[in-house]
């Protein structure tokens, strides 16, 4: 027995993998198979987690870390929603960043450009002085020719246009917090030259959520209640 479908696929998943197979009916298949192998063959339990079923000293450990790696995560998801709420990014950046990174690679990609900024604070000021470095870095220091971001080093390159609108929203989004570990290690008065802001991975693990998670939500939200306002995508039968 076979199910005969019409299906609408969004550019952006379609057109990378069409090339792995024959025809679209194919590609549906395979894509159907992995996914079902993945349900029917959960990941192996790690070493850790199996020691940790029978010894107290590990799973107290994993306890203790488990709820640093969530409550990192909660932060940085919250800095996004900080960060849109007062007005610092919105949709265009969300979305740019939604569809040019993959969630598993984008909390480096984030890592990275904190860390640009980082570098760019410990430059001097354009007036001679460490303006940058000694207090907290503003919105306002951020725009124009003689702005933190026109000042940045970026790395050269292949998508150095892809890293610029990164880094310029990742500086929006820094500046727009009051508190946490953004001002702490990334924006906060005096703070030395480092080339890296020394924010723990799963705080930029919950910003990507965030990123990605907003602009699904609003995707989906925008097709339930305007369906004529949707795109179209590929149409598989």
């Amino acid at each position: 027995m076979t199910r005969r479908l019409s299906i609408t696929v969004p550019d952006e998943l379609w057109d990378p993998l069409i090339n792995l197979e024959g025809s679209p009916s194919a590609l549906v298949q395979r894509a159907l198979r992995c996914l079902q192998e993945k349900v029917d063959s959960p990941a192996p339990l790690t070493t850790f987690e199996t020691i940790t079923v029978g010894v107290t000293k590990y799973q107290e450990v994993f306890d203790k870390l488990t709820e640093e790696a969530a409550e990192l995560r909660a932060e940085g998801y919250e800095s996004v929603v900080q960060a849109v709420h007062v007005g610092a990014v919105g949709l265009s950046w969300l979305e740019l960043v939604a569809h040019g990174y993959m969630p598993t690679g984008l909390p480096r990609r984030l890592s990275q450009a904190a860390d640009w900024f980082q570098s760019a604070r410990a430059l001097d000021h354009p007036d001679g002085s460490d303006e940058w470095l000694d207090k907290p870095v503003t919105v306002k220091d951020l725009e124009g020719p003689e702005g933190l971001i026109a000042y940045a080093d970026l790395p050269g390159g292949q998508g150095l246009l892809d890293r610029e609108r990164l880094f310029e929203g990742v500086c929006q989004l820094i500046v727009a917090q009051s508190d946490g570990l953004l001002v702490e290690h990334a924006n906060g008065p005096n703070t030395p030259p480092c080339p890296s802001a020394n924010i723990p991975m799963s705080f930029w693990e919950g910003m990507a959520d965030a990123i990605h998670d907003t602009v699904a939500s609003v995707r989906r939200r925008v097709r339930a209640e305007n369906p004529l306002a949707a795109s179209t995508g590929q149409v598989v039968e």
